[in-house]
């Protein structure tokens, strides 16, 4: 629950270039067009480049993209829920490919941790 506009919410989540301001774990990030489907993004976390791409966006409501990075790719999604005390934020992530086959508990323990983490962390840039 994120006690913020929907749009603030939302402003944070698309501005990927602004993406090291609020979320730690990333350390660089770069958009290469429009927030649409189709567009591209590179951005370094953890000492690795990944280059996502937009899946689906639909403003303020969801949205997902796919990346991949050294032997794993991801699907990420977001859910933007409207209440009456504020905004619900859901985001997900899924692995697959050689790494995660190969260090399961690793990926997922990497997930556990992250996930939570970059919740807070919009959290406390959203309510700012």
């Amino acid at each position: 629950m994120i006690d913020a506009p929907v749009e603030k919410v939302w402003g944070l989540v698309v501005d990927i270039d602004r993406w090291p301001r609020w979320n730690t774990s990333v350390e660089k990030a770069y958009l290469k067009g429009a927030i649409a489907k189709g567009s591209v993004f590179d951005w370094k976390s953890g000492g690795f480049w990944i280059r996502s791409t937009f899946h689906d966006v639909v403003p303020m409501e969801h949205l997902s993209w796919t990346g991949q990075t050294l032997g794993t790719r991801a699907l990420h999604s977001w859910e933007f829920t409207l209440t009456e005390k504020g905004v619900v934020v859901t985001t997900a992530e899924t692995f697959n490919g050689w790494m995660p086959t190969l260090m399961p508990r690793i990926m997922q323990k990497k997930l556990d941790d992250t996930l939570p983490a970059l919740l807070a962390s919009l959290k406390i840039a959203a309510e700012d």
